[in-house]
C-alpha cells in the first residue's frame, strides 16, 4: 500500500521530534523535493506546505 504525502510528511515531523541530529534541514529538502513530485491537488498541497515547515521548525529546535 503506497503512504500518502501526509503520512510521509508525519514520520518526517515524528523524527524530527524524536531525533534531532537524525534529521536536518538539507535531509528535509531533499524529502521535499522527492515528494513534491508526488502531489495531485490543491488540498495535498497545502498539507505538505504545513507539515514540511512544522518538520522545519522542529529541525531547527533540534539542532539548536
Amino acid at each position: 500500500m503506497k503512504k500518502s504525502i501526509q503520512d510521509k510528511m508525519d514520520s518526517i515531523r515524528i523524527r524530527a521530534s524524536k531525533d534531532g541530529k537524525f534529521i536536518s534541514e538539507t535531509h528535509l529538502s531533499k524529502e521535499k523535493s522527492s515528494l513534491s513530485q508526488s502531489i495531485r491537488n490543491k488540498k495535498e498541497a497545502e498539507n505538505f506546505r504545513i507539515a514540511y515547515e512544522s518538520a522545519k521548525v522542529l529541525a531547527r529546535k533540534n539542532n539548536n
